[in-house]
């Protein structure tokens, strides 16, 4: 699962702040991944992903890469 990061649910990119209501443990690997989408947009993806055949295996190695950075 990788070394815990602090993540926010709301990143700072997208108007999110250090409160503590904001801020989550996730994986290194995860948090990489999760870049700039919210808690909510990265565990529906989540869920989306999960009914592929690769299980959206691919795609998350491409988000955690930075693919799809701005």
């Amino acid at each position: 699962a990788g070394k815990p990061n602090m993540d926010h649910r709301l990143p700072i990119a997208r108007g999110g702040g250090a409160e503590v209501t904001n801020l989550v443990l996730a994986c290194a690997g995860c948090n990489r991944t999760k870049g700039e989408m919210t808690e909510t947009e990265f565990r529906a993806l989540r869920a989306l992903v999960s009914t592929w055949e690769d299980s959206g295996r691919d795609l998350m190695r491409r988000l955690k890469l930075g693919w799809f950075s701005h």
